[in-house]
């Protein structure tokens, strides 16, 4: 019985020990910046000493040492830049722009508008598929142009040329020959 005794005044003497670094180290956090991460163990702090066991007298060195060994610094983290979210432009602003300034690049209609570059240039992709504006060039060097109701009227006429040189493209239907009478009598 005397052993267990023992044991039991060891494992004592221990969680006293735990609990005065513990404390220590509260006391140094207390007296650092409080963040919401702090209030909150000072909450839970401040509700533990009425539970825990008392505490044996300690010299006035003793927690200093102890504490700072037992907890480091709070590390403060830096927060992640803020990614802007990509602007949206209407499609009417957009062929708008790109019929008032023919001729301009991606980038410059990202500039004019506000917008995404990226988002700019699959809108500009569908409109070209759909027939509202045609692109010059290549890559960096891409120009925007509106297809107008002039520009569809002038391709359909030369369309028409083009067919009217080659052939017409239609030929008339061949008539069959006619027999000529075999003699004249």
């Amino acid at each position: 019985m005397t052993s267990l005794l023992t044991t039991m005044r060891e494992r004592l003497a221990e969680a006293e020990s735990d609990a005065e670094r513990l404390r220590a180290a509260i006391q140094i956090l207390e007296q650092a910046e409080p963040s919401p991460r702090v209030k909150r163990t000072r909450a839970a702090a401040t509700a533990a000493p009425a539970t825990a066991a008392p505490a044996a007298p300690v010299t006035p060195a003793a927690p200093a040492a102890t504490a700072a060994a037992a907890a480091p610094a709070p590390r403060k983290r830096k927060a992640a830049p803020k990614k802007a979210a990509k602007a949206v432009v209407p499609l009417e602003k957009l062929l708008k722009v790109v019929g008032d300034k023919p001729g301009m690049t991606t980038t410059t209609i990202a500039k004019e508008t506000g917008g995404d570059q990226s988002v700019l240039l699959d809108l500009l992709k569908e409109s070209e598929q759909k027939g509202e504006v045609r692109r010059q060039g290549q890559r960096r060097a891409t120009s925007w142009y509106l297809i107008t109701d002039e520009d569809r009227i002038a391709a359909r006429a030369a369309q028409i040329a083009a067919q009217a040189k080659s052939g017409g493209g239609r030929k008339a239907p061949a008539r069959p020959a006619r027999r000529r009478a075999a003699a004249t009598g």
